[in-house]
C-alpha cells in the first residue's frame, strides 16, 4: 500500500508523515509514505497510489482540481483533504473524498478517519470470473452468489453474471471478507443485509432462504461485523 501527502508546506507534510508513520507503526500495517510539494507533481506520479492527504490551497494546481482530475482519470485514490481554511470544503466534495482535517492536524481525528478507510479496504478487492464484458469484479460490489448447476450466479449493484465457479471454491476467495455461506445455494455480503428473520432481506429487496442449521451462527456473525462498522 502506497500512502501519499501532498502539501506545498513542507512544515505541515513532516506533520502528516509523522501522524502516517505511527498509525501504520501501531497498527502494523505496511505502507510506503511518499511526499509531493504540489498537485503537478502529484498528478505526474506513476506510483499505485492508494490514499493521499491533500492539501486544499496549494500554488498552481490546488487540491480541488486534483480530485478532478482524479476523477477524470479514473484514478481510485481515497482523499483525506487538509485545509487550514474550511469555507473551501464546499467544493471539495467528490468521489472518494472522505473527510476533510483542519491544520495543524490533530492524531485522534487522523487515526478515526484512517480506520473508517481500512475497513472499507479491507472490504475491496478484485476477483476475476473470466467474463467478456467485465472480466473483473470488485467483491464489494457482490450482493450475494446463487449456485446454479455447475456455475454460480454472481448479483452484484452493476448487474448479474453466470460464472464456471463452485460455491466451494468462492467460499476460498471470500474467506475473512464480510461473506457469509446462509444455505447450501447462496452466499451472501453482509454489507447488504437490510433484515434478518425466516429469510434475508438485502436492500436491494431481494429474500435470500437461509438454512435453520446456519441462522444462529450467522446472526452472531451479522452482529459482530455490525458492531465492527460502527467502532
Amino acid at each position: 500500500m502506497i500512502t501519499a501527502i501532498c502539501d506545498d508546506e513542507g512544515i505541515y507534510r513532516t506533520h502528516v508523515k509523522r501522524l502516517c508513520q505511527d498509525y501504520f507503526i501501531e497498527r502494523n500495517i505496511s505502507s510506503e509514505i511518499i511526499e509531493f510539494s504540489s498537485g503537478e507533481e502529484f498528478l505526474s506520479s506513476v506510483e499505485e497510489i492508494n490514499i493521499v492527504l491533500l492539501d486544499i490551497e496549494m500554488n498552481g494546481i490546488n487540491g480541488i482540481t486534483v480530485k478532478e482530475q482524479l476523477e477524470k482519470l479514473n484514478r481510485d485514490i481515497r482523499i483525506i483533504y487538509i485545509t487550514s481554511h474550511i469555507q473551501f470544503m464546499e467544493n471539495a466534495f467528490g468521489k472518494n473524498v472522505y473527510s476533510f482535517l483542519t491544520k495543524p492536524v490533530m492524531k485522534d481525528k487522523f487515526n478515526k478517519v484512517m480506520d473508517l478507510i481500512m475497513r472499507d479496504m479491507e472490504e475491496d478487492f478484485i476477483v476475476k470470473i473470466d467474463n467478456k464484458d467485465n472480466p473483473y469484479i470488485n467483491c464489494k460490489t457482490i450482493i450475494y452468489i446463487k449456485a446454479q448447476d455447475k456455475y454460480t450466479t454472481v448479483k452484484t449493484r452493476e448487474g448479474e453474471y453466470l460464472v464456471r465457479r463452485s460455491m466451494n471454491d468462492w467460499e476460498n476467495i471470500l474467506a475473512n471478507r464480510f461473506f457469509y455461506r446462509i444455505h447450501k445455494s447462496y452466499i451472501i455480503n453482509l454489507a447488504y443485509v437490510k433484515r434478518i428473520d425466516s429469510l434475508v432481506l438485502m436492500d436491494n429487496g431481494e429474500k435470500v432462504t437461509i438454512s435453520k442449521k446456519y441462522i444462529h451462527s450467522f446472526k452472531e456473525s451479522y452482529y459482530n461485523y455490525i458492531k465492527r462498522k460502527v467502532r
